[in-house]
């Protein structure tokens, strides 16, 4: 894709996390899989299931809502195999497009569940699991409040509120 259409996908991708960022975490990484230059940065334009690719799965447990070692590389593997399928359209201004032909409709598991899983469905069992509040609560905490100061105890209350709130973002 040419340097103008990345820079019209990563003007988009800014606009959304200025209209996201401080609504819900679910609506934001629901909406980030489906982001076009999020997609082409982590090669899930070309995600098919025939061949899934796993970038963007690792990276949204590992950077975005668990943190390293709270998933396995079977989790990546079939993580991958929801997202196939989720890529841009540059013919229609470099926007997204659910390719249905690449698309793996078998069923994964995932975090102990089995089923025909896309990528919201992905996202909505990974934040499921307890890490996930915590993750993102010590990014916050880390970000807000004190890099070097941790009260473990504080970062699990708010993590509680946070997940008991659906992933209000104005809640953490």
């Amino acid at each position: 894709s040419s340097i103008q259409q990345q820079s019209i996908a990563m003007a988009r991708q800014n606009m959304m996390f200025r209209i996201l960022g401080m609504t819900n975490f679910r609506t934001l990484a629901k909406n980030i899989i489906r982001d076009p230059a999020m997609l082409n940065y982590l090669d899930n334009d070309r995600n098919e299931k025939e061949n899934p690719n796993e970038n963007l799965g690792r990276e949204l447990m590992e950077l975005f809502t668990l943190g390293e070692g709270k998933y396995d590389e079977f989790t990546v593997k079939e993580a991958a195999r929801a997202l196939t399928g989720y890529s841009v359209n540059p013919l229609a201004d470099f926007s997204f497009e659910l390719k249905e032909q690449r698309q793996d409709t078998g069923n994964k598991t995932l975090f102990g569940r089995s089923g025909n899983f896309d990528g919201d469905a992905l996202v909505d069992i990974i934040l499921e699991q307890p890490a996930a509040a915590q993750f993102i609560a010590q990014k916050f905490w880390r970000n807000f409040v004190s890099e070097t100061y941790t009260r473990k105890s504080e970062i699990l209350v708010i993590a509680n509120q946070f997940r008991i709130s659906n992933y209000d973002l104005k809640t953490l």
